[in-house]
């Protein structure tokens, strides 16, 4: 790995892959604890929500970035269709399917709590 002003960089087949601030999970983690946070919930269940969204988000990050390497080892050409389109996209839906789920939760333990 070495250093670029971009960030890091790996080489991958043949190519450079730079690792930039906006390959971390950092701003989807940032809109996932803000729908949380917003939600009227007690705090406990909103602090496990955004750190079981945390580790969630890391885990799909390393992911990300190691099929976004196989993709530019494999097939070059297709690497800013796969990052721009599918990548992004897959974010922002595992970020709704994390607060979805997060809902859902959160609704099943408070109606499981109401009957005791």
């Amino acid at each position: 790995m070495w250093e670029s002003p971009a960030g890091p960089l790996l080489l991958v087949g043949g190519g450079w892959l730079a690792i930039t601030p906006d390959c971390t999970p950092i701003l989807p983690f940032i809109a996932l604890s803000a729908a949380i946070a917003s939600t009227p919930s007690g705090w406990i269940s909103r602090m496990i929500g955004i750190a079981a969204g945390a580790v969630v988000l890391w885990i799909y990050n390393i992911l990300r970035i190691l099929g976004l390497g196989a993709v530019l080892a494999w097939n070059p050409q297709l690497f800013e269709l796969a990052h721009v389109l599918f990548w992004q996209l897959m974010t922002l839906v595992i970020v709704l399917a994390l607060f979805a789920g997060w809902l859902r939760g959160r609704d099943i333990l408070a109606s499981s709590w109401a009957g005791l």
